[in-house]
């Protein structure tokens, strides 16, 4: 009888330790789900910030291509009128 008295003690303190680690490891299973939770939604931010500065990006390059083409376009008018004014102060020295 003692011999099942000290087993079932035995038992129930290997249960008890058993638990008190499960615990433990739940615990720290949840501590980990979090700091997950939090690194993917910090993630998620800085990708969601990165794709809005890409974006910020490209309209800038589409509006300094815009910019240089006009540019040349004025340069090329320019450049006309130059010839044309040319052309005449040559017409009236002869």
């Amino acid at each position: 009888m003692e011999y099942m008295e000290r087993r079932v003690t035995d038992l129930s303190t290997s249960l008890d330790i058993m638990t008190d680690e499960r615990d433990k490891l739940n615990q720290a299973f949840l501590q980990l789900s979090m700091s997950l939770s939090r690194m993917t939604e910090e993630r998620d931010q800085l990708i969601q910030a990165h794709l809005e500065e890409m974006r910020s990006m490209q309209r800038i390059v589409y509006e300094n291509e815009m910019l240089m083409r006009d540019l040349e376009t004025h340069n090329r008018e320019l450049e006309q009128q130059r010839r044309k004014i040319d052309k005449r102060e040559a017409q009236l020295d002869l």
